[in-house]
């Protein structure tokens, strides 16, 4: 009897992306389960186009704690779980259609093709970045820590790392996106990460040499220092919120976070409308950035 799969996609405010994550994952389906955390825009309208079924749950700031739910609840042979930011090429949806039936398969690691600001981040640690996405039901488990790893009681393979059987996941696509997301996930971090037995210099530089250096970060130019720098500015926030004691240091580091966030995007924004020949094009550039509050 043909294998079923239920794709699973939590989402909170994801109208711009929802409906082409739908659409991609028409081929898989048995089943679409949508799990909204209170989202205020027309992210439920999309998802009823696709008929999907639609469960509300808390807001949690991350997608986590609703993925063993989400597994408990599913009726199908498999899981399939699909971020609101990711879409599923065809290649990838036609290869876990053939492995699906495989019986002696329990779980399916993806690679993910990562684009941050509005590039590939094709190394610094940011490719492969597999991820156990397709589970067999019954065998499927995931904790409700922020980046916690799922697994299955039983055997796993690994797709090829080939661009046909990857995700394409829209990740950060401004530095104002990554600070607000990193805010959030560096203090959930903080609480469940051991103490960090180096100083915040020490921590800093060891996750940015990791990146540029060990995992070939220097291969992308200047892309690949701001991936590095990006990543050894989040551990370095990990740090300081293990080491901060309280709300009033807690809330100066979020503002100064913010405040430094807004001025990249300041000055990225204002090179984009230096270097552009068009000067309605410029008109525009400096309409928007106004609009987003980046002056």
């Amino acid at each position: 009897m043909k294998q079923t799969v239920t794709v699973i996609i939590p989402t909170r405010n994801s109208e711009k992306t929802l409906e082409d994550t739908l659409h991609s994952v028409q081929t898989i389906a048995d089943e679409i389960h949508v799990y909204d955390m209170k989202s205020a825009d027309s992210t439920r309208t999309i998802a009823q186009k696709y008929n999907a079924k639609i469960t509300s749950v808390d807001e949690y700031g991350y997608a986590d704690p609703v993925r063993q739910t989400a597994i408990q609840n599913a009726k199908t042979d498999w899981v399939f779980f699909v971020d609101a930011d990711e879409t599923v090429p065809k290649t990838l949806a036609d290869k876990l259609q053939a492995l699906k039936e495989d019986e002696t398969i329990d779980g399916i690691f993806i690679p993910r093709k990562n684009m941050l600001l509005g590039e590939w981040a094709s190394s610094a640690g940011w490719w492969p970045d597999y991820i156990l996405r397709f589970m067999r039901q019954k065998k499927a488990h995931w904790p409700k820590e922020v980046h916690g790893q799922p697994y299955v009681d039983g055997k796993t393979v690994y797709l090829p790392a080939e661009e046909q059987y990857a995700f394409l996941h829209q990740n950060y696509t401004t530095l104002e996106e990554f600070i607000d997301r990193m805010n959030i996930y560096t203090t959930l971090e903080a609480k469940q990460q051991k103490p960090i037995n180096e100083t915040l210099f020490q921590h800093i530089l060891h996750e940015y040499l990791r990146r540029y250096y060990a995992w070939d970060g220097k291969k992308l130019g200047e892309f690949g220092e701001k991936l590095s720098g990006m990543q050894a500015l989040y551990q370095g926030f990990v740090w300081l919120k293990q080491n901060t004691h309280t709300n009033q240091e807690v809330k100066k580091l979020s503002a100064q976070l913010h405040e430094l966030a807004y001025e990249a995007a300041h000055w990225e924004s204002q090179e984009k409308i230096q270097s552009e020949q068009s000067h309605i094009k410029r008109i525009l550039l400096k309409t928007q950035r106004k609009l987003f509050g980046h002056c």
